[in-house]
């Protein structure tokens, strides 16, 4: 009996001894109905932005509706003391709805350019492998230092000697090849992501390089290509340097 209680006791001491403390809830579980504290700091800087960019449309939109007369007498700020739609209806008879069209038509044909060119060279650069490769990826990446304010001359005689002055393509081309460079570096990150494995498994089945492309690559770098399509289309949108040529 004594030796059965010692090993009792001996074996209620060798048991890990379980802790019946209560978890505390996760953040956000248990506090429904609660009144979170009122963020000033978050509120003030939120009011600063909101007048940072509502002074500039209000701006804008006053300028619009008011005379050149108004604009002076009136002071910049203050509301006119006549509306009119004169100035719209001057830019309407301007062509501004050519200038519309010639803008998206630019974009679009940039955007598209870009897109087509950019995707195939950066397979080939990650994947290829080469020289040649390299040497052309490194070519890419100093179109990356260049600006275009500095070859502004030479395009202007390229564009004359190639009889494209005064057309959209003159626009088209110089903005496409400036674009290049940025979409061809985020390109080749995004492709880079993509496992090797994958590539690996799909050449095992027998698929062929353009298989490859179309199945896997060109799904798969569908974030890439969406941001390349964003900077390339505003980057031609607000182009103000090719058209001067």
């Amino acid at each position: 009996m004594t030796i059965y209680t010692a090993a009792r006791h001996r074996a209620a001491e060798a048991r890990p001894r379980v802790s019946y403390v209560r978890p505390r809830p996760p953040r956000g579980v248990g506090t429904v109905g609660r009144r979170r504290p009122v963020n000033v700091a978050a509120g003030i800087a939120a009011s600063f932005w909101l007048v940072i960019v509502a002074v500039p449309l209000y701006y804008i939109a006053l300028t619009s509706l008011r005379t050149s007369d108004s604009y002076l007498t009136d002071g910049a700020l203050r509301p006119p003391s006549g509306l009119t739609l004169e100035n719209y209806r001057q830019v309407i008879d301007l062509g501004f709805d050519t200038f519309i069209l010639n803008s998206t038509i630019v974009t679009a044909i940039t955007m598209a350019l870009v897109l087509v060119m950019a995707l195939p060279a950066s397979y080939a650069i990650v994947f290829g492998g080469t020289r040649a490769v390299r040497a052309t990826f490194n070519t890419f990446l100093l179109g990356l230092a260049i600006p275009a304010q500095a070859v502004i001359i030479p395009i202007y005689l390229l564009i004359t000697r190639l009889h494209l002055y005064d057309s959209l393509t003159a626009i088209i081309l110089p903005t496409a090849a400036f674009s290049l460079p940025m979409a061809i570096v985020v390109l080749t990150s995004t492709l880079r992501d993509i496992p090797r494995d994958l590539f690996d498994a799909m050449t095992v089945d027998g698929a062929g390089t353009v298989e490859v492309f179309r199945r896997l690559v060109l799904p798969l770098s569908r974030p890439g290509l969406v941001s390349v399509g964003i900077f390339s289309g505003l980057n031609a949108w607000n182009g103000f340097i090719f058209p001067s040529c």
